[in-house]
């Protein structure tokens, strides 16, 4: 399996030996052409109003160097977001229903038509679905709604 924090192109961490007659000893060679996966090239975040402890839209542009397949998520972990429980422990806050799905916005709100918010996680993310494919190199602009 690859890595869950995903692999940089032409990663130099790979390398390949041979073990023959021939060769009595092999030079550990570097693997070359290696594709990323998941690796962000562009990455900007902005949110609106900018006041503490307000509800903010967040807009979020990202570059790939690899495909996102339908159903694949970004994930953005958020610290310093919270949610606007004020419970002493934000666990006995019940969800409101906006917390559970949401729709996006901005130019590419077709390619992640939906998003998550997970405000009980620490720190919070934020997820955003694929629900179109996503070719390595496009520039993608969504915003989540307040």
């Amino acid at each position: 399996q690859i890595s869950p924090r995903g692999l940089a192109t032409n990663y130099k961490g790979f390398h390949v030996t041979v073990r023959s007659i021939e060769a009595i000893m092999s030079v550990a060679t570097p693997i070359e052409g290696v594709p990323g996966v998941g690796v962000f090239e562009d990455t900007a975040m902005c949110f609106s109003p900018v006041r503490a402890g307000r509800p903010a839209e967040i807009a979020v542009q990202f570059r790939l160097r690899s495909t996102i397949e339908v159903g694949e998520e970004v994930s953005l972990e958020l610290p310093g977001f919270f949610s606007s429980c004020s419970a002493p422990d934000p666990r006995d806050c019940p969800p409101p229903a906006a917390w559970a799905h949401f729709n996006t916005s901005g130019a590419d709100a077709s390619l992640f038509a939906r998003g998550q918010w997970f405000p009980l996680s620490v720190p919070p993310v934020l997820k955003l679905y694929a629900s179109r494919p996503v070719t390595p190199g496009r520039l993608v602009n969504v915003a989540v709604p307040e």
